[in-house]
């Protein structure tokens, strides 16, 4: 419940879907929220703004792997990741129906008229809002086992 929270409020602050995810999970990978930031800087708005995979499933993806890479077994810790990881963004899909940003949001951003009723509809606060605490919920059970 913390982290969702910290997540959301770094979001309604000057972070991205992706770095608020990233940012709420530091006690789990360590990362400083400065360096937290700058590694998902590019990954808000389905990866450099074009609508792909959500960025707080971005940001999620970036705490797994973190978590649980093993320098001593790569190949056995990046098997177990990814398992980790279409377990998650399964999880996430059969709720939403997708795990694409504009799929999510129902806007093209790259148009004007996209943008504008982005902001017109708040769809930061009524949508995007929404997946991130439902990822760190979903991540929650992952990485912590709650």
């Amino acid at each position: 419940m913390e982290r969702k929270n910290k997540a959301i409020k770094l979001f309604r602050g000057d972070n991205n879907c992706a770095q608020s995810v990233l940012i709420a999970f530091s006690d789990i990978t360590g990362l400083n929220d400065s360096a937290a930031a700058k590694i998902a800087a590019g990954f808000g708005g389905g990866i450099g703004k074009m609508q792909e995979v959500c960025g707080a499933l971005s940001g999620a993806v970036m705490v797994i792997g973190y978590k649980y890479y093993d320098e001593k077994n790569p190949t056995e810790s990046k098997n177990f990741i990814n398992k980790q990881i279409q377990t998650l963004l399964k999880k996430f899909e059969s709720v939403y129906g997708s795990i694409r940003c504009r799929d999510l949001t129902e806007l093209d951003f790259s148009t004007e008229e996209g943008m504008k009723k982005k902001h017109e509809e708040n769809i930061s606060g009524v949508k995007c809002e929404k997946y991130i605490a439902d990822v760190c919920d979903l991540l929650e059970k992952l990485v912590v086992g709650r």
